[in-house]
């Protein structure tokens, strides 16, 4: 997320000089970084329900929540 600010920096004080609020690049910059954060947890999500199912097959005896 600092990398991201950083390199849009030059980016951010034109839109300002255009006029652009504060609280525009605010928003801005939390919405980029709630997506990346909802991406991440989206596919952690999908991933974990997967994976529960892979391993419930290999162990004997274990059964996943999502029969």
């Amino acid at each position: 997320m600092a990398y991201s600010v950083s390199s849009r920096r030059q980016e951010m004080g034109i839109r300002m000089s255009l006029g652009a609020e504060r609280g525009d690049i605010v928003k801005m910059v939390v919405g980029q970084g709630m997506r990346l954060a909802l991406m991440g947890v989206a596919l952690g999500v999908g991933a974990s329900l997967a994976l529960t199912r892979l391993i419930a097959t290999l162990l004997f005896g274990v059964h996943s929540l999502t029969r």
